[in-house]
C-alpha cells in the first residue's frame, strides 16, 4: 500500500490528500522538499478518493511540494518511568529542552480508559496545595 501522497487541497484548517492509503485515526507527517517535518496531522475523514486531514498546528510554509506521509498508526504518548519530572505539549512531545524520552511503552490518546475498580489504592497522596484538588481529586 501506498504510504506517501500530496495536498490537492486547502479548505479553511483541512487538508484534502491525494495517492496516500491511510486509515481513521491515523497520523501522518507533512514534509517538505528537503525532507524536513512541517507539522503532523490526523485523518479525521474521507471525501470520494481523498483523505480529509485536521493538522495538529499552523500551516504555514504548505505548498503544492510538500508531502502527505502516513505513519500507521494513531497519536500515542510515552509512559512509564522517564516520563517522571518531564514537561510535554499536547501532542506528548518534550517541551523542557532536555531531549527526547527514552520510553519503551507508548499508548494511543484514543484508548478505552481503565476501570476505576480496578486502580490500585493511592497509599501515598502527594498533596498539590490546593486544598479543593487534595480534598476532592486526591493524587499519588
Amino acid at each position: 500500500c501506498r504510504r506517501y501522497g500530496k495536498v490537492v487541497e486547502v479548505v479553511g484548517t483541512m487538508l484534502k490528500v491525494a495517492g496516500v492509503q491511510v486509515s481513521l485515526g491515523e497520523v501522518c507527517e507533512l514534509r517538505q522538499r528537503d525532507g524536513s517535518v512541517l507539522q503532523r496531522a490526523e485523518v479525521v475523514g474521507f471525501s470520494r478518493d481523498l483523505a480529509l486531514l485536521a493538522p495538529f498546528g499552523e500551516l504555514i510554509g504548505l505548498s503544492r511540494e510538500t508531502r502527505v506521509i502516513g505513519l500507521g498508526r494513531p497519536l500515542a504518548v510515552p509512559v512509564g518511568p522517564a516520563l517522571l519530572g518531564r514537561v510535554l505539549d499536547g501532542l506528548g512531545e518534550p517541551s523542557d529542552g532536555q531531549g527526547a524520552i527514552a520510553c519503551d511503552t507508548w499508548v494511543p490518546i484514543q484508548a478505552q480508559a481503565p476501570d476505576p475498580m480496578r486502580r490500585r489504592l493511592i497509599e501515598h497522596p502527594m498533596p498539590t496545595g490546593v486544598r479543593i484538588v487534595d480534598g476532592l481529586m486526591t493524587l499519588g
